[in-house]
C-alpha cells in the first residue's frame, strides 16, 4: 500500500496553511480591491458580491487552520475543494471573456491579470494537497523530519511567491489574457 511519509505530509500541510492564510490576509487588507476583483468575475449578482467578499477570507482562514490541526485527508479535501472552486471561477471568467483585470489573488498591492497560467498554478497546488488524501505511513516524525518539513514548506512558499510575482507582471503588448500568443502569427493574416 502506498503511504505518505509524515515529513512530506507536514511540509504540504504547512505550505497549504501558509498559502490559504496569506491569501485571506491579502483579501482582508484590501477589501475594496478584492470586492472589485470578485465583481469582475461576473459570477454573482451585484448584491451578493460584498457578502461573498467577506466570506471567502473566512473560509480560507478555516482551511488554513484545518491544515494545521485536522487529519490529512480532511484538510487536504478542504483545500482541494477551495482550489477547485477558484479554478472553476477562473475558467468560467476566461471563457466568458473579456477577463477581469485582476484575479483578486495576488500578493502585495499589485493586481494579477486573469490568465490560464493561474489554472496551472492552482493545479500544481492541488496536486500537492491531493497527496494528503493518502494514508500516512506509520513512521514516527523525528525532530530532523520536522526541520526538513519546515524547510520544505519554506521552499514551496518561496517558489509560490516567485510564481506570483511573475503572474503579476503585465502581459506583453499584443498578447491576450490567454498568455500564449505569437506576435509573428498575428502578422501573417490569421
Amino acid at each position: 500500500m502506498i503511504g505518505l511519509d509524515p515529513a512530506l505530509g507536514l511540509a504540504i500541510r504547512l505550505f497549504g496553511a501558509l498559502l490559504f492564510g496569506l491569501a485571506a490576509l491579502h483579501k482582508l487588507r484590501r477589501p475594496t480591491r478584492f470586492r472589485a476583483a470578485l465583481a469582475g468575475y461576473r459570477l454573482l449578482p451585484p448584491e451578493r458580491v460584498a457578502t461573498a467578499a467577506r466570506a471567502l477570507p473566512a473560509v480560507e482562514l478555516a482551511v488554513a487552520g484545518a491544515l494545521l490541526v485536522a487529519p490529512g485527508p480532511v484538510a487536504g479535501g478542504l483545500g482541494l475543494g477551495l482550489l477547485a472552486l477558484y479554478s472553476a471561477a477562473i475558467a468560467r471568467a476566461l471563457r466568458a471573456g473579456p477577463a477581469p483585470g485582476d484575479c483578486g489573488c495576488g500578493p502585495g498591492g499589485r493586481p494579477v491579470p486573469l490568465r490560464p497560467a493561474l489554472l496551472t498554478r492552482n493545479a500544481l497546488c492541488a496536486a500537492g494537497l491531493a497527496l494528503l488524501l493518502l494514508p500516512e505511513t506509520g513512521r514516527p516524525l523525528t525532530p530532523l523530519d520536522a526541520a526538513t518539513a519546515f524547510g520544505g514548506a519554506l521552499t514551496l512558499a518561496l517558489l509560490h511567491a516567485a510564481v506570483e510575482e511573475l503572474l503579476a507582471l503585465p502581459l506583453p503588448e499584443g498578447v491576450s489574457g490567454g498568455g500564449i500568443a505569437s506576435r509573428a502569427g498575428a502578422g501573417r493574416g490569421g
